[in-house]
């Protein structure tokens, strides 16, 4: 297994202890990724062990249409914290130090929930990854008026994957996504599952039945 980039938060449960090798992941379910999703990197971590399958965006500064789904395939740019979450985290380096990017994700499914149901959604979350609400209410509480968007995804790691160079003007600043050079998956196993298909699959099947019960819609 690739060692997560940045940084750790306690497990809240011994799930690392008990994962099997889940086999290469099916060469449809990605094949190109020329983009990167900027994400905390405890969250991108958790991604990674099979503790999470979602996650809440808003956009960022430089998002000025909100949260958009940009590529249905992309890597996981783990990022540190705008404030200091010391408790959960540690910086995770910045645009300025070089990266190896080397996990990726592939959209199942986005659903868009309310502002004023926000909160509910990201209780959902909390309650899911054993992570404090207020920890999650730093992205409700950005743009208040705006919907959340929930984004569910299957987590992949790839057996070689990009290096990026160093380039501020590129990676850095307050936006969600951005351009990486071309990457393609050349055989099935270039890339492995972080979690079984009967996993993801009840994981799935869990996630949305809560988000529907809070008022969600799903858009893909």
């Amino acid at each position: 297994m690739c060692r997560a980039l940045g940084a750790r938060v306690p497990p809240r449960a011994s799930r690392a202890s008990r994962r099997v090798d889940r086999g290469p992941a099916p060469r449809r379910a990605v094949e190109r990724v020329d983009v990167a999703l900027k994400e905390w990197a405890f969250v991108v971590d958790a991604l990674r062990r099979g503790e999470q399958i979602a996650l809440a965006r808003k956009g960022g500064l430089r998002d000025a249409r909100g949260f958009e789904l940009r590529a249905d395939a992309f890597w996981l740019f783990p990022t540190a914290f705008h404030a200091d979450l010391s408790a959960y985290a540690r910086a995770a380096g910045t645009a300025s130090a070089p990266k190896a990017l080397d996990a990726l994700a592939a959209a199942t499914g986005t659903f868009e929930v309310r502002a004023e149901d926000a909160p509910k959604a990201l209780r959902v979350l909390s309650a899911r990854s054993g992570w404090p609400e207020d920890l999650f209410a730093r992205r409700a509480n950005w743009k208040p008026d705006a919907p959340l968007v929930i984004l569910e995804v299957r987590c992949y790691e790839a057996r070689e994957g990009l290096t990026i160079d160093p380039d501020d003007e590129r990676y850095g600043g307050c936006k969600s996504w951005v351009d990486t050079d071309a990457w393609v998956v050349d055989d099935a196993s270039a890339l492995r599952a972080c979690v079984s298909d009967e996993e993801f699959e009840a994981m799935s099947r869990s996630l949305r039945e809560d988000l529907f019960a809070i008022g969600a819609t799903q858009t893909s």
